[in-house]
């Protein structure tokens, strides 16, 4: 299934200590490192959600951080699932997430549940054995993050689509430059 350039992934695991979790219309991740288990994104607040973690044997209580790649509600949605998890986010993105900048013509985005982590580009958090490096990858919103966990593992959100094996920038409808999202592809 394809929306918007995405290819939509059924829970499972993808690679050693990825696993792709199906959450509505779009996929986030959970990195497994032994007793350590962290996600990248939150999916859709959706109870199917839920489900799909079930189906893979994890407990929303066990996910011990989120890393969001940006604040639109198919990447936070979820977030309130994961009562013990530490949120991060870009400090870019608080333009967003404060409402005072628009992502569409009419619409906000809705402010995050709880206390979240502000990252900056290159920071590194370890949780556990999990080092997690952050990338500030700015186009698709003005705080689109990319994590690179334990230098093996890329997420990039929706910073980039991958197409006939190339890295391609995602239209935005915000009025950020073409070159800006360019550059965080080659970053």
């Amino acid at each position: 299934m394809s929306l918007f350039g995405f290819k939509i992934i059924p829970t499972s695991k993808i690679i050693d200590n990825v696993f792709a979790i199906k959450s509505q219309m779009v996929n986030f991740f959970l990195y497994v490192d032994r007793d350590n288990i962290i996600a990248v994104d939150a999916g859709t607040k959706n109870k199917a959600t839920l489900l799909e973690l079930k189906s893979i044997n994890i407990d929303p209580n066990s996910v011990k951080a989120i890393f969001l790649t940006h604040g639109d509600n198919d990447h936070v949605g979820g977030v309130g699932f994961f009562p013990n998890a530490k949120l991060y986010i870009n400090e870019a993105e608080e333009i967003m997430l404060s409402g005072k900048r628009r992502r569409f013509l009419l619409m906000r985005m809705k402010k995050l549940p709880c206390e979240y982590n502000r990252l900056k580009d290159d920071d590194i958090v370890k949780i556990g054995s999990i080092t997690i490096k952050a990338i500030s990858t700015p186009g698709h919103t003005p705080g689109t993050m990319a994590y690179l966990i334990n230098d093996t593992a890329l997420f990039t959100g929706d910073a980039i689509k991958l197409s006939k094996g190339k890295a391609k920038t995602f239209s935005s409808v915000l009025d950020i430059e073409k070159k800006e999202r360019e550059n965080s592809i080659k970053k």
